[in-house]
């Protein structure tokens, strides 16, 4: 079953005539460490340069399977698009590193929040407009490529229309035919050391412990251990468990995933 899901730039952001991308809607917050940078280009370079634009969007070199919380996430939304159906196969969440910054007294975003899928749809072809979205290709083009001419052949051939959702069985057929694996959990082994809710609270508390104690870079501290980016354990420790009224439960979705990968250097 495919619903429609059409995606429109134009209601995200628009750019302006300096190449600047800039949000269409307020209201959300915007990281301020370059907003006193003195040119706008000096705070993208830097942005750029960050580790943590990296270590947000792509996975450490040693992850094997999608983190079973995070499987837990894919399963409730059921419907994935492009962007989530390889982050199954390949580990990279390029939405993670999508955010507002402060510059002067104006907020934009460091990259298009869909360049991401403007890249999987024309084969890592889209040109970047700027010095994060060219670090952010620069590193999608080091990826088994075959993944991506997978997507572009599927969507050549009609397979797959771009701006659809499909369920995620029908994204775990899709790469099994290719024979290209899903890094789906070791759930019977996640299930014997911990369940969901035990890892949250542990990590909530991890988190906890390194904030009381002064620890200026905590999350990064946690994420390290955890092998997962910031961002994830953000969303961990912010998670509401799940409601057991059925009702409620379909109310509540949230959006993300993670995937599998096969990195070449």
């Amino acid at each position: 079953m495919k619903i429609n899901k059409p995606l429109e730039p134009s209601d995200q952001y628009t750019i302006d005539e300096h190449g600047r991308i800039c949000p269409v809607y307020g209201g959300r917050m915007a990281k301020i460490p370059w907003k006193n940078e003195v040119t706008f280009d000096k705070a993208i370079k830097k942005i750029s340069l960050s580790p943590a634009l990296i270590n947000n969007i792509f996975p450490p070199d040693d992850w094997t399977e999608i983190d079973p919380l995070e499987w837990d996430d894919l399963n409730t939304l059921q419907y994935l698009d492009i962007v989530e159906g390889i982050f199954l196969v390949t580990g990279i969440t390029l939405s993670f590193g999508v955010f507002r910054f402060e510059w002067c007294e104006d907020v934009f975003f460091n990259m298009r929040p869909d360049f991401g899928f403007l890249c999987l749809v024309t084969d890592l072809n889209e040109p970047p407009i700027n010095d994060v979205e060219a670090v952010v290709l620069k590193e999608l083009a080091s990826y088994n490529y075959v993944t991506f001419e997978a997507i572009k052949r599927a969507i050549d051939t009609g397979e797959i229309a771009p701006s659809e959702l499909y369920s995620i069985d029908w994204w775990c057929s899709f790469w099994e035919k290719r024979r290209i694996q899903v890094a789906k959990p070791n759930i019977n082994k996640s299930t014997q050391q911990e369940t969901a809710e035990q890892r949250r609270t542990r990590i909530t508390m991890r988190v906890d412990e390194e904030r009381n104690k002064g620890t200026k870079n905590f999350l990064q501290i946690v994420a390290t251990e955890e092998k997962l980016s910031t961002t994830r354990i953000k969303q961990i420790i912010n998670k509401k468990p799940k409601p057991t009224n059925s009702w409620a439960a379909l109310a509540g979705s949230a959006s993300h995933t993670s995937s599998n990968k096969n990195k070449t250097k």
